[in-house]
């Protein structure tokens, strides 16, 4: 996926919105003109960002599981049919794009209704500045002084502009569906081990507390060698958190003995994933789930 581009067609599409609607709003707006072309807009916008997004990850996906595959070892078999396995990974996709919630298309049509959502909320205002003068029998004049900031904060998500804001979401969910083509490829071939990759990161952040540890992809495997399952990793497995540079490394070693029993339930690990929830990760990366379930007892990584 073309990140920049399409935070760029959202950087334009917000200004075209201000510059040809919001900034003229006033008393003598015509509510029902302005309500229709943004409409139209958006749903233009909408159509042109599913377009290249699921043409884009489809593509991201294929790629990232034909690399996948060549750094496997050699004379391994296949646990999973071909045409079980393109199944799995259509509704993984699926699931990435359209989950409502936390689907990448669903978050950015979010977006795009939070814009419109904006620009309701002025055009009200622009109204009830309207019905007021009436009643005071005054001329409508241009006072916009009750609109001003929301004029001045429109195309910002949160505090975050708008393209700032849909790059940061198209790149944190970019990583999360390479990590999940990476984990149908491991679980496909029989590998259930994975372990944080070491990046450049300060000490004191809250990932680095991740590094070099060793998950399960599969509860059997949890299970079976002692280590946390990866769904106890905040947004269940990497990226950790928006914009995150970890990743998910397949893991073939003797897994390391110093283990703690319960992760779940390690109170470093809990307060970790308070600071993810207050810095508000999980409306960018929501939460992986391979769904790999009836490869579990097939073929099992040894020791």
């Amino acid at each position: 996926m073309n990140i920049q581009l399409i935070a760029k067609k959202h950087k334009s599409f917000t200004r075209t919105i201000r510059n040809k609607f919001v900034a003229k709003v006033g008393p003598k707006t015509s509510h029902y003109f302005v309500t229709q072309q943004v409409n139209r807009m958006v749903k233009l916008m909408d159509m042109w960002v599913r377009d290249r997004v699921e043409n884009g990850a489809t593509d991201a996906f294929r790629k990232e599981q034909e690399e996948t595959i060549k750094g496997l070892p050699r004379n391994r078999e296949a646990a999973i049919s071909d045409s079980m396995f393109e199944a799995i990974n259509k509704r993984a996709v699926n699931m990435l794009l359209l989950d409502r919630g936390v689907g990448l298309v669903y978050k950015l049509r979010e977006v795009t209704e939070g814009i419109r959502k904006q620009v309701r909320t002025i055009l009200a205002q622009a109204r009830l500045l309207k019905d007021m003068s009436r009643l005071a029998q005054e001329s409508p004049g241009e006072d916009k002084s009750a609109i001003v900031a929301d004029v001045a904060n429109f195309g910002r998500i949160g505090n975050v502009p708008v393209e700032v804001y849909v790059e940061t979401l198209l790149r944190t969910k970019t990583a999360q569906l390479r990590t999940l083509a990476r984990r149908n490829i491991w679980l496909r071939y029989g590998y259930h081990l994975v372990q944080i990759k070491n990046v450049r990161s300060e000490k004191s952040t809250p990932c680095h507390l991740y590094i070099g540890m060793v998950f399960a992809l599969s509860r059997t495997a949890a299970e079976e060698y002692g280590v946390p399952h990866i769904s106890t990793l905040p947004s269940g497995g990497a990226p950790l958190h928006p914009n995150c540079r970890h990743e998910e490394i397949l893991f073939t070693g003797r897994v390391p003995s110093a283990v703690p029993p319960d992760w779940s339930m390690n109170t470093k690990w809990n307060s970790v994933k308070k600071i993810y929830n207050s810095l508000g990760a999980e409306d960018f990366v929501g939460t992986v789930n391979p769904n790999f379930r009836h490869a579990e007892n097939r073929n099992k990584h040894k020791r």
